[in-house]
Protein backbone atom coordinates (compact mmCIF):
# COMPACT_ATOMS: atom_id res chain seq x y z
CA UNK A 1 0.00 0.00 0.00
CA UNK A 2 1.26 3.53 -0.69
CA UNK A 3 2.67 5.35 2.33
CA UNK A 4 0.36 7.97 3.80
CA UNK A 5 1.91 11.45 3.77
CA UNK A 6 0.80 13.69 6.61
CA UNK A 7 0.04 17.19 5.38
CA UNK A 8 2.06 19.93 7.02
CA UNK A 9 0.31 22.20 9.50
CA UNK A 10 0.35 25.67 7.90
CA UNK A 11 1.19 28.71 10.04
CA UNK A 12 1.68 32.34 9.21
CA UNK A 13 4.24 32.79 11.98
CA UNK A 14 5.99 30.22 14.14
CA UNK A 15 8.00 31.45 17.10
CA UNK A 16 10.66 29.23 18.65
CA UNK A 17 11.91 29.49 22.20
CA UNK A 18 10.86 29.83 25.81
CA UNK A 19 12.56 33.19 26.38
CA UNK A 20 10.39 36.10 27.51
CA UNK A 21 10.99 37.79 24.15
CA UNK A 22 9.39 34.81 22.36
CA UNK A 23 6.26 35.01 24.51
CA UNK A 24 5.95 38.77 24.03
CA UNK A 25 6.41 38.47 20.26
CA UNK A 26 3.62 35.91 20.09
CA UNK A 27 1.31 38.00 22.26
CA UNK A 28 1.98 41.16 20.24
CA UNK A 29 1.29 39.42 16.93
CA UNK A 30 -2.00 37.92 18.09
CA UNK A 31 -3.08 41.18 19.71
CA UNK A 32 -2.35 43.34 16.66
CA UNK A 33 -3.16 40.81 13.92
CA UNK A 34 -5.80 38.36 15.19
CA UNK A 35 -6.33 36.90 11.72
CA UNK A 36 -2.78 35.59 11.54
CA UNK A 37 -2.16 32.00 12.62
CA UNK A 38 0.55 32.21 15.29
CA UNK A 39 2.12 29.46 17.37
CA UNK A 40 5.08 29.17 19.73
CA UNK A 41 7.13 26.03 20.29
CA UNK A 42 9.92 25.40 22.77
CA UNK A 43 12.07 22.42 23.51
CA UNK A 44 11.46 20.70 26.84
CA UNK A 45 15.21 20.76 27.36
CA UNK A 46 15.47 24.54 26.98
CA UNK A 47 16.44 26.02 30.31
CA UNK A 48 18.09 29.12 31.73
CA UNK A 49 18.75 29.78 35.42
CA UNK A 50 16.58 32.28 37.23
CA UNK A 51 18.34 35.49 38.21
CA UNK A 52 17.56 39.04 39.19
CA UNK A 53 18.07 41.66 36.52
CA UNK A 54 17.67 45.38 36.03
CA UNK A 55 14.88 46.47 33.68
CA UNK A 56 14.45 49.81 31.96
CA UNK A 57 11.07 51.30 33.05
CA UNK A 58 10.39 52.04 29.38
CA UNK A 59 9.72 48.32 28.98
CA UNK A 60 5.98 48.86 29.40
CA UNK A 61 5.94 51.31 26.49
CA UNK A 62 7.15 48.67 24.03
CA UNK A 63 3.65 47.24 23.49
CA UNK A 64 0.21 47.72 24.99
CA UNK A 65 -0.08 44.06 26.03
CA UNK A 66 2.52 44.78 28.73
CA UNK A 67 0.29 47.40 30.34
CA UNK A 68 -1.25 44.93 32.78
CA UNK A 69 2.19 44.22 34.27
CA UNK A 70 3.09 47.85 34.93
CA UNK A 71 1.98 47.83 38.57
CA UNK A 72 2.99 44.27 39.41
CA UNK A 73 4.54 44.01 42.86
CA UNK A 74 7.17 41.62 41.50
CA UNK A 75 9.07 44.64 40.15
CA UNK A 76 11.25 46.34 42.78
CA UNK A 77 11.73 50.04 41.91
CA UNK A 78 15.14 51.65 42.32
CA UNK A 79 16.17 55.29 42.16
CA UNK A 80 19.72 55.50 40.89
CA UNK A 81 23.17 53.98 41.21
CA UNK A 82 25.81 54.15 43.93
CA UNK A 83 29.32 53.75 42.49
CA UNK A 84 31.62 52.09 45.02
CA UNK A 85 35.40 52.11 44.79
CA UNK A 86 37.62 49.48 46.36
CA UNK A 87 38.65 52.11 48.90
CA UNK A 88 36.27 52.46 51.87
CA UNK A 89 34.47 55.80 51.93
CA UNK A 90 35.26 56.65 48.30
CA UNK A 91 32.05 56.54 46.26
CA UNK A 92 29.83 58.52 43.91
CA UNK A 93 26.06 58.51 43.61
CA UNK A 94 23.31 59.31 41.17
CA UNK A 95 19.94 59.61 42.89
CA UNK A 96 16.78 60.15 40.86
CA UNK A 97 13.37 61.46 41.93
CA UNK A 98 11.81 59.12 39.37
CA UNK A 99 12.18 55.35 39.09
CA UNK A 100 15.40 54.78 37.19
CA UNK A 101 15.31 50.99 37.03
CA UNK A 102 13.24 48.01 38.09
CA UNK A 103 14.62 44.78 39.49
CA UNK A 104 12.77 41.56 38.70
CA UNK A 105 13.25 37.82 38.52
CA UNK A 106 13.82 36.64 34.96
CA UNK A 107 11.71 33.55 35.59
CA UNK A 108 8.81 35.55 37.03
CA UNK A 109 8.80 37.84 34.01
CA UNK A 110 9.01 34.94 31.56
CA UNK A 111 6.01 33.28 33.20
CA UNK A 112 4.06 36.53 33.30
CA UNK A 113 4.55 37.20 29.59
CA UNK A 114 3.73 33.56 28.83
CA UNK A 115 0.32 34.14 30.45
CA UNK A 116 -0.16 37.23 28.26
CA UNK A 117 0.50 35.13 25.16
CA UNK A 118 -1.98 32.48 26.34
CA UNK A 119 -4.61 35.15 27.00
CA UNK A 120 -4.06 36.44 23.45
CA UNK A 121 -4.92 33.01 22.07
CA UNK A 122 -1.45 31.85 21.04
CA UNK A 123 -1.05 28.11 20.54
CA UNK A 124 1.90 27.26 22.83
CA UNK A 125 3.51 23.93 23.61
CA UNK A 126 6.76 22.22 24.51
CA UNK A 127 8.19 19.44 22.36
CA UNK A 128 10.90 16.85 22.89
CA UNK A 129 12.35 17.07 19.40
CA UNK A 130 12.43 19.87 16.86
CA UNK A 131 14.01 19.55 13.42
CA UNK A 132 14.40 22.40 10.92
CA UNK A 133 14.22 20.58 7.58
CA UNK A 134 14.72 23.47 5.20
CA UNK A 135 13.57 26.84 3.91
CA UNK A 136 12.07 27.59 0.52
CA UNK A 137 9.90 30.04 -1.35
CA UNK A 138 6.86 28.95 0.65
CA UNK A 139 8.44 29.21 4.11
CA UNK A 140 10.34 27.13 6.64
CA UNK A 141 9.64 23.39 6.95
CA UNK A 142 9.96 21.83 10.41
CA UNK A 143 9.21 18.62 12.30
CA UNK A 144 8.00 18.93 15.89
CA UNK A 145 7.77 15.53 17.58
CA UNK A 146 7.13 14.05 14.17
CA UNK A 147 4.47 16.57 13.16
CA UNK A 148 5.22 18.45 9.95
CA UNK A 149 4.87 22.26 10.10
CA UNK A 150 5.19 24.87 7.37
CA UNK A 151 5.73 28.40 8.71
CA UNK A 152 5.59 31.29 6.28
CA UNK A 153 7.82 33.21 8.70
CA UNK A 154 9.97 31.81 11.49
CA UNK A 155 10.93 34.02 14.45
CA UNK A 156 13.59 32.41 16.60
CA UNK A 157 14.47 33.25 20.20
CA UNK A 158 16.08 29.85 20.71
CA UNK A 159 19.82 29.38 20.07
CA UNK A 160 20.39 27.66 16.75
CA UNK A 161 22.91 24.92 16.14
CA UNK A 162 25.51 25.37 13.40
CA UNK A 163 23.58 22.86 11.29
CA UNK A 164 20.31 24.79 11.69
CA UNK A 165 22.07 28.03 10.81
CA UNK A 166 23.32 26.47 7.59
CA UNK A 167 19.86 25.09 6.81
CA UNK A 168 18.34 28.55 7.17
CA UNK A 169 21.17 30.14 5.14
CA UNK A 170 22.65 32.22 7.92
CA UNK A 171 26.27 33.14 7.24
CA UNK A 172 28.89 31.42 9.35
CA UNK A 173 28.78 32.79 12.86
CA UNK A 174 31.56 35.34 13.48
CA UNK A 175 34.19 34.81 16.09
CA UNK A 176 32.80 35.80 19.45
CA UNK A 177 34.86 38.66 20.95
CA UNK A 178 31.95 40.22 22.83
CA UNK A 179 30.28 37.58 25.01
CA UNK A 180 30.78 38.06 28.74
CA UNK A 181 30.56 35.71 31.65
CA UNK A 182 28.19 36.75 34.41
CA UNK A 183 28.72 35.17 37.83
CA UNK A 184 26.13 35.54 40.55
CA UNK A 185 25.07 34.24 43.92
CA UNK A 186 22.01 34.77 46.10
CA UNK A 187 21.84 35.41 49.82
CA UNK A 188 18.79 36.16 51.98
CA UNK A 189 18.06 39.88 52.02
CA UNK A 190 17.64 40.02 55.85
CA UNK A 191 21.43 39.64 56.12
CA UNK A 192 21.87 43.03 54.49
CA UNK A 193 21.63 46.61 55.57
CA UNK A 194 21.81 49.89 53.71
CA UNK A 195 18.78 49.12 51.53
CA UNK A 196 15.58 51.14 51.68
CA UNK A 197 12.32 51.52 49.80
CA UNK A 198 13.89 54.29 47.72
CA UNK A 199 17.24 52.62 47.26
CA UNK A 200 19.99 53.10 44.75
CA UNK A 201 21.70 50.03 43.30
CA UNK A 202 25.22 49.50 44.66
CA UNK A 203 27.61 49.06 41.75
CA UNK A 204 31.35 48.84 41.10
CA UNK A 205 32.84 49.56 37.67
CA UNK A 206 36.33 48.22 38.36
CA UNK A 207 36.17 45.44 40.91
CA UNK A 208 39.64 44.78 42.29
CA UNK A 209 41.21 46.66 39.37
CA UNK A 210 40.12 43.96 36.90
CA UNK A 211 37.63 46.01 34.88
CA UNK A 212 34.79 43.75 36.05
CA UNK A 213 31.42 45.34 36.82
CA UNK A 214 29.52 44.28 39.94
CA UNK A 215 25.95 44.81 41.16
CA UNK A 216 23.99 44.10 44.30
CA UNK A 217 20.35 43.61 43.28
CA UNK A 218 17.52 43.06 45.72
CA UNK A 219 13.94 42.01 45.08
CA UNK A 220 11.59 40.63 47.70
CA UNK A 221 13.59 38.56 50.16
CA UNK A 222 16.51 37.96 47.81
CA UNK A 223 19.81 39.82 47.46
CA UNK A 224 21.77 38.82 44.39
CA UNK A 225 25.47 39.59 44.09
CA UNK A 226 26.58 39.63 40.45
CA UNK A 227 29.87 40.24 38.66
CA UNK A 228 30.17 40.82 34.89
CA UNK A 229 33.59 39.93 33.50
CA UNK A 230 35.25 41.96 30.71
CA UNK A 231 35.11 40.28 27.27
CA UNK A 232 38.06 38.19 26.21
CA UNK A 233 39.37 37.67 29.73
CA UNK A 234 39.92 34.44 31.62
CA UNK A 235 37.08 33.96 34.07
CA UNK A 236 38.16 33.58 37.70
CA UNK A 237 36.39 31.28 40.13
CA UNK A 238 32.98 32.62 41.23
CA UNK A 239 33.95 32.23 44.87
CA UNK A 240 36.88 34.62 44.38
CA UNK A 241 35.02 37.40 42.59
CA UNK A 242 31.89 37.21 44.74
CA UNK A 243 34.07 37.24 47.87
CA UNK A 244 35.81 40.39 46.60
CA UNK A 245 32.45 42.03 45.92
CA UNK A 246 31.15 41.05 49.37
CA UNK A 247 34.22 42.61 50.97
CA UNK A 248 33.65 45.81 48.99
CA UNK A 249 30.03 45.98 50.16
CA UNK A 250 31.08 45.37 53.75
CA UNK A 251 33.71 48.10 53.61
CA UNK A 252 31.02 50.56 52.49
CA UNK A 253 28.61 49.47 55.21
CA UNK A 254 26.08 47.90 52.86
CA UNK A 255 26.62 44.33 54.02
CA UNK A 256 27.08 43.64 57.71
CA UNK A 257 30.55 42.52 58.74
CA UNK A 258 29.26 39.15 59.93
CA UNK A 259 27.33 38.36 56.72
CA UNK A 260 28.57 34.92 55.55
CA UNK A 261 29.84 34.30 52.06
CA UNK A 262 27.58 32.34 49.68
CA UNK A 263 28.12 28.59 49.63
CA UNK A 264 29.33 26.74 46.54
CA UNK A 265 25.78 25.61 45.66
CA UNK A 266 24.68 29.26 45.44
CA UNK A 267 27.12 30.22 42.66
CA UNK A 268 26.02 30.31 39.01
CA UNK A 269 27.92 31.35 35.87
CA UNK A 270 26.22 32.12 32.57
CA UNK A 271 27.42 33.52 29.24
CA UNK A 272 25.71 36.62 27.87
CA UNK A 273 26.08 37.43 24.14
CA UNK A 274 26.28 41.16 24.84
CA UNK A 275 25.63 43.33 21.76
CA UNK A 276 26.34 40.38 19.46
CA UNK A 277 23.58 41.50 17.09
CA UNK A 278 25.93 44.31 16.01
CA UNK A 279 28.42 41.84 14.52
CA UNK A 280 26.11 38.99 13.49
CA UNK A 281 23.23 38.44 11.07
CA UNK A 282 19.62 38.52 12.25
CA UNK A 283 17.78 37.83 8.96
CA UNK A 284 18.00 34.67 6.85
CA UNK A 285 15.63 32.54 4.76
CA UNK A 286 12.14 33.43 6.01
CA UNK A 287 13.71 33.74 9.48
CA UNK A 288 14.27 36.52 12.00
CA UNK A 289 16.39 36.19 15.14
CA UNK A 290 15.28 37.91 18.34
CA UNK A 291 16.21 37.93 22.01
CA UNK A 292 19.47 36.51 23.22
CA UNK A 293 19.54 34.18 20.18
CA UNK A 294 20.01 37.29 18.06
CA UNK A 295 22.48 38.86 20.48
CA UNK A 296 20.08 41.58 21.66
CA UNK A 297 21.55 41.95 25.16
CA UNK A 298 23.06 45.36 25.79
CA UNK A 299 26.75 45.86 26.41
CA UNK A 300 25.75 46.71 30.00
CA UNK A 301 24.28 43.19 30.33
CA UNK A 302 20.67 44.44 30.31
CA UNK A 303 18.52 41.62 28.96
CA UNK A 304 14.75 41.96 29.29
CA UNK A 305 14.20 45.40 27.75
CA UNK A 306 16.38 45.05 24.62
CA UNK A 307 15.44 41.43 23.93
CA UNK A 308 11.73 42.25 24.19
CA UNK A 309 12.27 45.33 22.04
CA UNK A 310 13.74 43.10 19.32
CA UNK A 311 10.70 40.84 19.55
CA UNK A 312 8.22 43.68 19.13
CA UNK A 313 10.14 44.94 16.08
CA UNK A 314 10.25 41.43 14.60
CA UNK A 315 6.51 41.00 15.11
CA UNK A 316 5.76 44.22 13.25
CA UNK A 317 8.20 43.31 10.46
CA UNK A 318 6.73 39.83 10.00
CA UNK A 319 3.15 41.13 9.87
CA UNK A 320 4.09 43.69 7.19
CA UNK A 321 6.10 41.15 5.19
CA UNK A 322 3.21 38.68 5.05
CA UNK A 323 1.14 41.31 3.23
CA UNK A 324 3.81 41.74 0.55
CA UNK A 325 4.23 39.76 -2.64
CA UNK A 326 7.91 39.10 -1.91
CA UNK A 327 7.97 38.14 1.75
CA UNK A 328 11.71 37.55 1.96
CA UNK A 329 12.55 41.00 0.59
CA UNK A 330 10.21 42.62 3.10
CA UNK A 331 11.77 40.72 6.00
CA UNK A 332 15.07 42.45 5.26
CA UNK A 333 13.52 45.61 6.73
CA UNK A 334 14.07 44.10 10.19
CA UNK A 335 17.75 45.09 10.05
CA UNK A 336 16.90 48.74 9.52
CA UNK A 337 14.11 48.64 12.11
CA UNK A 338 16.38 47.59 14.96
CA UNK A 339 19.61 49.05 13.62
CA UNK A 340 18.44 52.65 13.72
CA UNK A 341 16.94 52.41 17.21
CA UNK A 342 17.85 49.39 19.29
CA UNK A 343 21.33 49.24 17.77
CA UNK A 344 22.49 52.39 19.54
CA UNK A 345 21.04 51.13 22.82
CA UNK A 346 22.94 47.85 22.56
CA UNK A 347 26.30 49.59 22.28
CA UNK A 348 26.13 51.04 25.76
CA UNK A 349 28.65 53.68 26.87
CA UNK A 350 31.37 54.08 24.26
CA UNK A 351 33.76 55.64 26.75
CA UNK A 352 36.14 53.71 28.98
CA UNK A 353 34.28 54.27 32.23
CA UNK A 354 37.26 53.14 34.31
CA UNK A 355 39.09 56.30 33.25
CA UNK A 356 36.16 58.44 34.42
CA UNK A 357 35.92 56.92 37.90
CA UNK A 358 38.01 59.59 39.69
CA UNK A 359 35.53 62.18 38.39
CA UNK A 360 32.53 59.97 39.21
CA UNK A 361 33.60 59.84 42.86
CA UNK A 362 34.10 63.64 43.10
CA UNK A 363 31.62 65.15 40.67
CA UNK A 364 27.85 64.49 41.04
CA UNK A 365 27.23 65.62 37.45
CA UNK A 366 29.70 63.05 36.09
CA UNK A 367 28.14 60.38 38.33
CA UNK A 368 24.76 61.25 36.81
CA UNK A 369 26.12 61.10 33.25
CA UNK A 370 27.70 57.68 33.77
CA UNK A 371 24.58 56.34 35.52
CA UNK A 372 22.30 57.55 32.72
CA UNK A 373 24.62 55.94 30.16
CA UNK A 374 24.34 52.60 31.96
CA UNK A 375 20.63 52.79 32.77
CA UNK A 376 19.23 54.48 29.65
CA UNK A 377 21.85 54.07 26.93
CA UNK A 378 22.56 57.80 26.80
CA UNK A 379 25.92 59.25 25.82
CA UNK A 380 28.30 60.40 28.55
CA UNK A 381 29.42 63.24 26.28
CA UNK A 382 26.63 65.72 25.51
Amino acid sequence: MPRTVRQAVPLDVLILGDHASAHLTAAALRHDHPRLSVARLALESEHSPDRLTMVNPRLFDLHRVLGSLRKAKAFAPTFGLSFLSDEPGVAGEFRSKQISSLVVSTRWFQQAVSRLAAESGVDQRHVKQLVIRGAGEDGVHLLADGQSILARVLICAMPLSDADRRTLNFPEAPEDPVSRNYQFARVPAPQTRGFSTRMTIPMCLDLGGTGAWAWALTCGKILELGVLQPPGRATPAPSDVIAAWCQNLKSHGILSEDAPLPTRSQYTTITLPTAQALIGETVASRTLLIGSAGGFISDCAEEIYPTCWSGVLAAATAARALRERHVQDALAGYRAAWGSTLGDYLRGPQQNLRLLLPLVYRNPMMAARVAEAILFGESVVR
